[in-house]
């Protein structure tokens, strides 16, 4: 509200825009009262600004590129993430030059445009990606409808299980939630005007704030019979208050709700269905919410109106989710977006360098029945190899013309020289054109199409043997076989004929109706740096003026609060003076200083200040930290007394070690408490909470490291060996016979003579 001059809204409404297009000089009444709008050379759009004071000229791609930037800074800080590539939305009849302007504006902004998608299409998506149980061989059609801001779009989707298929759209400028606005505004402006002769409508301030009240009052009356509307000081001393009814409301509107059945009626012929063929209807859109328009809707079409999607993200959720579909960081499940195209395209051809023939042919390539992203071969026969022309553009007399009021021309496509086939005068020349991802025509190839035919003599076939009547078998191939003759009695090879085509690359070349020149986005782009370099700045001097100025408040606010008893008489009144000193130097020369000159004086306040503040934290935490001090210390000393079999494996002196030092921080801490109790509580501390944190520190890392030793395993106990028994299915030892003459035999266990013979011999 305050820099209404330089506050700039509606930049998508811009782009790409014909200053000469009387809808758009209609249309900026509306966009801007506050901003001046310009022509700029090409029949271009600008908006003149004041800028460090200086008056600057700005461009739409500009004012939508910082929005960019502004955009990919937040994003950044919020999720610490690097913004780089973006898939963004516009409306469906955007047409080339607007598509153009748009990326134009999102590389200004420092990032990539994986996509620009359709509103309808991005809807489609944040519908159908979700709804797995569709059935894929029998599609669910939705009528999406999207009321905003601005205008109204209607799309009809078939939704399978793996696929949105977009299979018709249409759209009505005319249907907005700004158009409720402006018929809302326009009749308190002219009950104002018959009470106080005053027309707000001339006063840009007073018109803009009864635009953001009559929000507020559409609101109201969607679900109460009347609503209020006060604004106070409207203009001047004038304030201004009235009722309104909602009979009155819909009386007002009727002229708008009257033309919402049109896009919906438009859809529908469209894609040659019936109301009663559409299986569901979704509404988005802020717009959507007025039930005027919803009842509309209804009576038309008999069906009830849903409202799963969140109005006002149900266009950035879509593209969010194909962003994710494109990205190979995300895992999506397999999931086909098909859109129409909305304006038909043609081209037209004819010879140049010959001034005797003028003739001009047209051939439509993109019709609405047409998806995308798309590519079709457009085949030119060029009679004794003219050189030619293709014209790429809009179709503006069919059926459905598209109306743009600037040069509906997109390319042109020039073959210098055309090379003459092989056989015959003429040549064929076919040439592809793409309407890629973001919806704008690309030439893809050139190409020289020759069709000749080719003669191919086949291998003779092999005679029958005559004594058995069957093919002899196939001599492996050598290098001796070209010296092999056919047999007298083989029959002849007929030659055959086959067709071919070769295809030969022409040079082209390829001019742009819309879009900037490289050079003109390079300057564009140093100027946006130089600006946000010089934003950043202003910014950090600003926080710098700020951050003196807030301290400079508070601290006086301080020192004769909760600083006072931390501060001596002499010192207060040294510290009152200098920021005394500080705020009348902040309002007078140091107006308008650098950032260091800011922070200097910044330091010096805390120089006075702090040691002040220091006492105050110190005297506030002390109680806390030296209780906290002796409870560490009294539970190590717990487990230095402690006589259980928990610590019976810690030695004494390691006990002892760790009683010591705990003998010692009592003994360091005890003269300096109780010097500082005796102070004054503007005198500085004998010692700092901070210190007992770290001393504390110390004595659990030395004392934990000993009273965590782990306890020595115990010595397994070593039982008798008991006398050896045989087990209960062991063979007790054999029984030894002891002869005379000393030697002994075995009798347990003893095999048979036989046995032993057997042992020595194999059968086989």
């Amino acid at each position: 509200m305050s820099n209404l001059k330089n506050t700039i809204g509606y930049v998508k409404q811009l782009l790409g825009r014909a200053w000469s297009d009387p809808k758009l000089q209609s249309e900026l009444k509306n966009m801007g009262p506050c901003n001046d709008f310009v022509e700029l050379p090409g029949d271009r759009v600008g908006v003149k600004v004041t800028y460090r004071g200086e008056p600057l000229v700005l461009t739409p791609e500009q004012l939508a590129g910082m929005l960019f930037a502004k955009l990919r800074h937040t994003t950044e800080s919020s999720t610490n993430v690097k913004v780089q590539d973006v898939v963004v939305s516009v409306p469906g009849w955007f047409n080339e030059a607007q598509r153009k302007a748009l990326l134009d504006a999102i590389h200004l902004g420092g990032m990539t445009a994986l996509k620009v998608v359709n509103d309808m299409a991005a809807i489609s998506l944040s519908w159908g990606l979700v709804k797995t149980e569709l059935d894929e061989k029998n599609p669910t059609r939705v009528m999406l409808i999207d009321i905003g801001e601005q205008a109204m779009s209607v799309g009809i989707t078939e939704f399978t299980k793996s696929q949105a298929k977009i299979i018709s759209t249409a759209y009505n400028t005319e249907v907005s939630g700004g158009a409720v606005n402006l018929a809302l505004a326009t009749h308190f402006a002219e009950e104002f005007l018959a009470k106080k002769k005053v027309d707000l409508r001339h006063h840009p301030k007073a018109w803009f704030r009864l635009l953001a009240a009559v929000g507020r009052v559409k609101k109201i009356l969607n679900t109460n019979p009347s609503a209020p509307l006060n604004v106070e000081c409207i203009y001047e001393e004038y304030d201004i208050n009235s009722l309104i009814t909602r009979d009155t409301y819909a009386d007002l509107i009727k002229d708008v709700v009257a033309k919402v059945p049109v896009a919906v009626e438009a859809a529908l012929a469209r894609a040659g269905l019936k109301p009663e063929q559409i299986d569901s209807v979704e509404i988005v859109g802020s717009g959507g919410r007025t039930q005027l328009f919803q009842h509309a809707i209804h009576t038309y079409l008999g069906k009830e109106i849903h409202q799963t999607l969140n109005a006002e993200e149900a266009v950035a959720k879509g593209c969010a989710l194909q962003c994710a579909i494109l990205s190979p960081h995300f895992r999506v499940r397999e999931y086909h977006l098909v859109d129409i195209v909305d304006h038909p395209i043609v081209c037209t051809w004819q010879t140049i360098k010959d001034p005797s023939d003028t003739t001009q042919r047209r051939v439509v390539i993109f019709d609405r029945t047409s998806t995308w992203p798309a590519a079709k071969n457009v085949s030119f026969h060029r009679a004794e190899c003219k050189p030619f022309e293709v014209k790429i553009h809009y179709d503006t007399t069919g059926e459905h013309a598209v109306d743009i009021a600037s040069n509906p021309v997109l390319s042109v496509v020039t073959i210098d020289h055309v090379p003459r086939p092989a056989e015959g005068p003429d040549a064929d020349v076919r040439l592809k054109i793409r309407k890629n991802g973001n919806g704008l025509i690309e030439v893809a190839d050139c190409e020289l199409v020759e069709k000749y035919e080719e003669v191919e003599t086949p291998s003779p076939a092999a005679s029958p043997s005559p004594a058995t009547g069957e093919a002899p078998a196939a001599v492996p191939a050598t290098a001796m076989d070209v010296d092999q003759k056919a047999p007298a009695d083989a029959a002849a090879a007929e030659p055959t004929k086959k067709k071919k085509v070769r295809y030969t690359s022409i040079p082209f070349t390829v001019k742009h109706t819309y879009g900037q020149s490289a050079a003109t986005l390079a300057e564009w782009a140093k100027m946006e740096a130089k600006m946000a370099e010089e934003t950043r700045q202003a910014v950090a001097i600003t926080d710098a003026k700020n951050a003196v100025e807030s301290y400079v408040y508070n601290t006086r606010d301080s020192l004769f609060g909760s600083w006072a008893p931390y501060v001596t008489e002499g010192d207060a009144s040294t510290l009152s003076a200098k920021l005394d000193e500080a705020g009348d130097w902040l309002y007078g020369d140091g107006e308008d200083e650098t950032k260091d000159v800011y922070e200097t004086k910044l330091l010096s306040l805390h120089a006075l200040g702090d040691p002040i503040e220091f006492r105050l934290h110190e005297h506030s935490a002390r109680d806390a930290a030296v209780a906290n001090f002796e409870s560490v210390l009294s539970a190590y000393h717990a487990k230095v007394v402690d006589t259980s079999d928990k610590y019976e494996h810690i030695s004494a002196e390691d006990k002892q070690k760790v009683n010591a030092e705990i003998e010692k921080l009592r003994a360091w801490l005890a003269p300096l408490l109780a010097k500082t109790k005796a102070a004054p509580l503007t005198a500085d501390p004998a010692f700092h909470t901070k210190d007992l944190k770290t001393k504390t520190d110390a004595l659990s890392k030395m004392a934990d490291l000993i009273f965590n030793k782990p306890k020595p395993k115990p010595k397994p106990v070593e039982k008798p060996a008991a006398a050896e028994q045989p087990a209960s299915n062991e063979t007790p030892p054999a029984a030894e016979t002891h002869h005379p003459n000393g030697e002994h035999t075995s009798t347990a266990n003893e095999k048979p003579a036989a046995d032993a013979a057997d042992n020595q011999m194999e059968v086989d």
